[in-house]
This record gives structure tokens, C-alpha cells and sequence, in this order.
């Protein structure tokens, strides 16, 4: 399904539904949704079902997922008939990664993922450790294992086929060599440093081609490179291992307050250790320091037509006092209407060798 997420282009969920596991959590965006859909099919026709049913309750005003993960098999052929290479974010709506998923579930996605290279796949999650989990289940011991058992799975969707077989697919199965996926990009979700310290660890340890972050909702300012002294984890190994990082403030209703020098230190690290930055939006309450030069005057101030006002309750007009930044597109989307120096939006990518 195509999407307005900027870092990518289709969503593809054959898995839905989740569970709430850390701050970042407090507002997601899809339990809203999974919430909503099931009430305008109804509107439509009180009659009607959804494969959403049931998978977001509305408790003490606020939606929240019920902990439930439904398997949708049908979905699994859906970027398999898509002919033309796409950017595809995995599990919009679900962590495919969580550990209440099955790894039977997990094994088929990975098998059309490897039977589609035209494609760019991205997954996205809060539970790595899982992930890591996932791939000793597929290897059973051996590294040899992993890749054998992805090209019997692909083999058996190939020969369960609905219909006419299409001739590249037969190919497809063939071609499956290499691992891990060379069109499979993990990424790790986090919001604050104890979350990125955790899920970091456990993201090194995934055996994929691109390995990024996405630090989204932003609630507080990260520090790339201090976590795990046992492995020596500086900006350095960072290049090494990560290929990018993805960072935006929170948006929607209940949205929590984003400092701009969170993500301006969020950039200048990735400058440092040589990593795509991806600025997605700044949020929708964003916040500022009272600074000589606020406005208008180098790189790093706001553009002279942006609005703004004092956050403290007393008004205050001090050096250094916070600010709120009211911008004209409520996500804090629009990069036209931030300082440039954060106008940054390269994509997490493989390195030219």
C-alpha cells in the first residue's frame, strides 16, 4: 500500500497487531488506525468485518493495542506481483519482531523477501533481541542452515502457486545465494538513551546488508556512541556497522515535546561517523532555546517568517529560555520551515564498497 513516510514507499503488513513495550509507545500512530478502520467500514455497512477487529480497544480515552497478533497468509503474494522494484516498509502496523509473533510466521515473509530482490525490503522494530532470536531458530546451529531453510520455504510458496505460475519465480527460487538478504534493511526503534542503549546491542548482533535507527518519537537527546564498552562501540565501529539513522519528533494528538538540539546533536554525530541522516519531521510541539541569533541569521536559526512564542509559564525572555516553534504544518514536516542546517534527508544505504 503506497504511504506518505517519507524514507520509503509501499507498506506491506501480513502480519497486524501488537503490543505496547516502552514510552515511545504512548501514542502510536497505528493503534489509532487499527482502531479506526473497523469503525468507518462500519459506517459504511454496520454489517462489516475487518481484520482489525479487536486489535485496538478504546481504554480512559486514549487507543491501545490488546496485546493480539493475527497472520493475514494471503498478503504474503501481494509484493511478489509487484514487477516493478520498490522501497517496502514491513510491518507498518504490527513489530514484526515482537516477541508474541511466532517464527513460523516470520519464516514465509523472509522466503518472499528472498524470492523478490528487485525490492528493497525495511524492518522496523523495538525488539532486536527477537530478531536475533529468530535467526538462531533458523540456523539450528549451523550458519549454512539459515539460508537452506529460506530456499525451502521459497520453494514450497513456489509450488503452492495459485494459478499460473509465473516463469521468473522458478528462476527466483534458483537465484536464492546469499545471505544475509542483500535487499533486507533492519532497524531499530528508540526514543530515549536507555532505549537506544538496550536495542542497540542487540541490532549489531543481526547479520543484515543495512542496519540503521530510527530515533522516532524523539523524547529526549541520544548519544550515538555511548553504549557497550565490552565491544569498544565508538563513532568509528558506528560507521562500520550502522548505515544510517532516522530521526523525528512525535505527532498527533497528545504529542510530547521535541528539543531541536536533540536532533541537531543527532545530526552532527551522524556527520561525524560518516552516516546518512534522515530528518523526518520535527513533531508537532517542537521546542527552541531564547539564543542570541534565534532568527534569521546563519544556517543554524529559523527562517524570519516562522512563529514562535515562550513555553515557560511565566513568559520568560532569558538567554537561553525554551521556546516553542509554531510551525504552519502541524507535523513539523515541512523542511522549508526549518534552520537548514537540519534540511537532511538522506536515506540509510549500503556504502560503496
Amino acid at each position: 500500500m503506497p504511504t506518505k513516510i517519507g524514507w520509503t514507499g509501499e507498506t506491506w503488513n501480513p502480519i497486524i497487531g501488537c503490543r505496547a513495550t516502552s514510552p515511545g509507545c504512548k501514542n502510536c500512530y497505528a493503534a489509532r488506525q487499527a482502531y479506526r478502520i473497523p469503525l468507518l467500514m462500519r459506517g459504511r455497512n454496520p454489517n462489516a468485518t475487518s481484520v482489525y477487529d479487536g486489535l485496538a480497544k478504546m481504554t480512559k480515552g486514549r487507543v491501545r493495542w490488546t496485546g493480539q497478533f493475527r497472520y493475514i497468509p494471503e498478503r504474503l503474494v501481494e509484493t511478489l506481483r509487484w514487477q516493478v522494484g520498490k522501497r517496502i516498509f514491513l510491518g507498518s502496523m504490527t513489530d514484526v519482531c515482537h516477541p508474541l509473533v511466532p517464527h513460523h510466521w516470520r519464516l514465509p515473509i523472509w522466503a518472499v523477501m528472498a524470492l523478490t530482490p528487485r525490492h528493497t525490503y525495511q524492518v522496523l522494530t523495538k525488539h532486536p533481541e527477537d530478531m536475533v532470536r529468530f535467526y538462531e531458530w533458523l540456523t539450528k546451529g549451523r550458519q549454512s542452515d539459515c539460508l537452506n531453510r529460506i530456499i525451502n520455504e521459497a520453494a514450497r510458496i513456489h509450488d503452492t502457486w495459485p494459478g499460473r505460475r509465473p516463469a521468473w519465480l522458478t528462476q527466483a527460487v534458483e537465484d536464492i545465494d546469499t545471505w544475509p538478504l542483500p535487499n533486507v534493511e533492519i532497524g531499530v526503534t528508540a526514543e530515549d538513551q536507555n532505549t537506544y542503549d538496550y536495542r542497540a546491542r542487540h541490532l549489531i548482533q543481526v547479520p543484515a546488508a543495512v542496519r540503521f535507527f530510527s530515533l522516532e518519537p524523539l523524547l529526549g537527546p541520544i548519544n550515538l556512541r555511548l553504549f557497550d564498552a565490552l565491544t569498544d562501540f565508538d563513532c568509528y565501529s558506528l560507521h562500520e556497522r550502522i548505515h544510517g539513522v532516522i530521526v523525528g519528533g512525535e505527532t498527533g494528538a497528545g504529542a510530547r515535546p521535541c528539543e531541536v538540539s536533540w536532533v541537531r546533536h543527532i545530526v552532527g554525530q551522524c556527520d561525524e561517523a560518516e552516516l546518512n541522516a534522515y530528518v523526518k519531521q520535527l513533531g508537532r510541539v517542537v521546542i527552541d532555546r531564547n539564543d542570541a541569533g534565534f532568527m534569521g541569521e546563519s544556517e543554524t536559526d529559523w527562517p524570519d517568517d516562522t512563529r514562535h512564542h515562550d513555553w515557560t509559564p511565566f513568559r520568560a525572555h532569558y538567554q537561553g529560555a525554551p521556546v516553542r516553534i509554531v510551525l504552519h504544518n502541524k507535523a513539523g514536516a515541512d523542511p522549508e520551515e526549518w534552520p537548514r542546517d537540519l534540511r537532511r534527508q538522506d536515506v540509510p544505504a549500503r556504502r560503496a564498497a
